[in-house]
């Protein structure tokens, strides 16, 4: 059997040896840091692999990464003439209407780029409803770019589902 000294050291060596298992709230980050305004602070880090949420009348926070949120007009430039563009349904499944109000230039064109840069579609603009079939595509974000004269006028950020 062992003796009252033994188990002690024994308890001890397993303590330690566990305590090097034992990863509570650690994580790995690229970065991070804090911030404040006039409505709080916050401590923030990126690279972090877990996230949760929390919700409450003044609103909701989520933390932690992967998290996504769309951002439809990433560049507006400006043109010669007065026009609407708009891109829908987005996201999409199978095609995409471009559709352009006003006086639409005989110069236009697109050019559908996944988000490595490499072209997957491009063509003129030759109707006020211009249909991109979007079904050969995989299910990713790409970036719609509408020029004139191959100057950019603007791009949408689309998103392909399954």
């Amino acid at each position: 059997m062992f003796n009252l000294k033994s188990r002690s050291t024994l308890l001890c060596a397993c303590t330690i040896l566990a305590s090097g298992w034992i990863h509570a709230q650690e994580s790995v980050n690229a970065a991070g840091g804090d911030g404040s305004g006039s409505g709080g602070t916050v401590a923030y880090s990126i690279g972090q692999v877990v996230y949760t949420l929390a919700e409450g009348t003044g609103g909701t926070a989520v933390q932690g990464v992967q998290q996504t949120y769309a951002i439809n007009d990433v560049y507006i430039a400006e043109t010669e003439h007065i026009i609407a563009l708009n891109a829908f349904p987005n996201p999409t499944r199978e095609l995409l209407t471009l559709s352009i109000e006003g006086t639409p230039s005989e110069f236009l064109a697109y050019q559908m780029l996944d988000l490595t840069g490499r072209m997957v579609a491009a063509d003129q603009i030759r109707s006020p409803q211009t249909v991109i079939s979007m079904s050969q595509l995989s299910a990713a974000s790409y970036l719609l770019h509408v020029t004139e004269r191959g100057r950019p006028i603007r791009t949408f950020k689309i998103f392909k589902a399954d």
